[in-house]
């Protein structure tokens, strides 16, 4: 048997590596203690690609970014008090960038791009139908809304704010590709498709009322609105400095319904920051803010015990700093400075390919770096695999066969 038909089903994978890996990564999410058996199986395709394409991974502008925030996981398990828990956590930020990688690999070799925006859209209006329908409890009482009753035959385990930013990274790529005109090197139903799903994730964000949800959404639609409709930039603007001197003339009972839990938040806040400029170069370990904090530094206002303590910092930035230090962080913000910079290009290129894709990313982005203010869901929990899918979304945008996509 010649070389070239041994070959075909080597490339095959190749060019499907990104679906295998997303699979690994699910497994991971659903079975955290698997994490690592998983990046093991999901290591296995880069020799695959390697014998298929003649090199391990395709080069793109995050590499040096991501390859030190990779650096920083070896100290952040030697710092580890408790490694179980951190080889839980390096597995799932290694599957992370291992997904990114996946997805650019395989749009490099002629997976068209839509279908990973579509899982992501698609991920988001299931979490919404499910926190709908399983009575996941609000995060606050910002809205005067009922109360869900759980019609699912099992509790579903989920934090509201963890809900809320999955759906916070989702809508803004649904509402792209749903209001786009002309849904270009996609089939047209995924327009419908994605309407349909921007109906119904703002149903399921809105009973979450994670505040810190709504502020990055907030942000992500100023952003969409000036890069779509630069004429409406200052309006859009104007409009935003009223709604925020509303809530400041407002007073009783709005805006202590809408700063609730922040002086709480900023104990945790003092805390973490305590943390990295005791380990400012190593941080605590990757995962143990709830574990060492409140023994290290304890906590005064919130009360003892597992039910009361926060299990990370309620902000993105911190939490990188506490789990990784101060490399750590600086390498975090570079990723997402390079992605930004990327969506920028793929935007001014004017390919009518991208530009859907890099509004609603930018979307996105901007939600997950906002919300990140007052959160660190997008990095600590198992939805996290949604940040790293998006940045491999931002990251396959310039590759040549996005542009070459031919939908019949």
């Amino acid at each position: 048997m010649s070389a070239q038909t041994h070959s075909l089903p080597v490339r095959r994978l190749a060019r499907y590596q990104f679906f295998i890996v997303l699979l690994l990564v699910l497994i991971a999410v659903v079975r955290p203690s698997w994490g690592v058996l998983a990046l093991g199986a999901a290591s296995a395709t880069w020799p695959l690609r390697r014998l298929s394409c003649g090199r391990w991974n395709e080069r793109t502008a995050l590499d040096w970014a991501v390859l030190a925030l990779a650096a920083t996981v070896p100290v952040g398990l030697w710092m580890s008090a408790d490694r179980a828990l951190s080889l839980v956590e390096a597995g799932r930020l290694l599957l992370g960038v291992g997904l990114m990688y996946a997805l650019v690999n395989s749009v490099a070799v002629g997976l068209p791009l839509w279908p990973a925006a579509a899982l992501v859209i698609g991920g988001g209006a299931g979490l919404a139908l499910l926190g709908l329908i399983g009575g996941v409890p609000p995060a606050g009482q910002v809205l005067p809304l009922p109360a869900l009753p759980q019609l699912l035959p099992w509790p579903l385990d989920m934090h509201a704010n963890v809900l809320a930013t999955a759906l916070a990274m989702s809508l803004p790529l649904a509402a792209a590709f749903a209001l786009w005109q002309e849904p270009v090197g996609r089939p047209r139903w995924t327009r419908w498709a994605a309407a349909a799903a921007t109906a119904v994730i703002p149903v399921g964000l809105l009973f979450t009322q994670s505040r810190g949800a709504f502020l990055g959404l907030a942000a992500a639609g100023l952003v969409m609105v000036v890069l779509r409709w630069r004429w409406l930039a200052l309006p859009a603007l104007g409009l935003a400095a009223a709604g925020a001197l509303g809530l400041r003339l407002a007073g009783e009972p709005l805006v202590p319904l809408l700063t609730a839990g922040i002086p709480g938040r900023e104990e945790v806040w003092l805390r973490g920051l305590a943390a990295v400029e005791d380990f400012p170069l190593t941080g605590i370990g990757l995962g143990l803010f709830g574990r060492l904090v409140p023994i290290l530094y304890p906590f005064y206002t919130l009360g003892a015990g597992p039910a009361v303590q926060p299990n990370h910092a309620h902000n993105l930035y911190l939490q990188v700093a506490t789990d990784l230090g101060l490399p750590g962080l600086v390498a975090l913000i570079a990723v997402l400075l390079a992605a930004a910079a990327l969506l920028g290009r793929s935007w001014r290129s004017g390919e009518a390919a991208l530009r859907p894709l890099a509004w609603g990313l930018a979307g996105s982005l901007t939600a997950v770096a906002v919300h990140g203010l007052v959160d660190a869901v997008a990095w600590s929990s198992r939805v996290s695999v949604l940040l790293w899918l998006i940045l491999g979304l931002v990251v396959a945008l310039p590759q040549p066969s996005v542009q070459q996509v031919n939908v019949k």
